[in-house]
């Protein structure tokens, strides 16, 4: 399988532009370039400093062998985003995506306005 190709189902039905039929058996849609940066990007951007990243540092420094550490994280990572995109591909199912983009939104907003206008750990 080339780099610039995914699964037929996961091309459309994650980017949420399904085609009138499902391509022929044995081909690839072209791989979403936007879909994947912004993706990496979002993630990226998230676990930087991430609770997650911070265990990952102390159990390499623990003087555990270094590869397994990240072996163990990068699968760990490589599961919970696979738990993600099935209960999402789930969700949008009996939720429209654009619905879901807009309560996601929502959440993000007041979960930072607690954040800014909340109290602080002093008191």
């Amino acid at each position: 399988m080339a780099i610039t190709k995914r699964e037929p189902v996961a091309a459309w039905s994650v980017s949420g532009n399904a085609p009138s039929e499902a391509p022929p058996y044995g081909t690839m849609p072209d791989m979403d370039w936007k879909l994947f940066l912004s993706t990496f990007t979002a993630i990226f951007v998230a676990e930087i400093g991430d609770k997650t990243q911070l265990a990952t540092l102390s159990l390499a420094a623990g003087g555990a062998s270094r590869w397994t550490v990240f072996a163990g994280a990068a699968v760990a990572l490589v599961a919970t985003s696979a738990i993600a995109v099935l209960v999402g591909e789930g969700v949008t199912r009996l939720i429209p995506a654009s619905w879901l983009r807009r309560g996601a939104g929502l959440i993000f907003i007041i979960l930072g306005a607690v954040f800014l206008f909340g109290r602080g750990e002093g008191g």
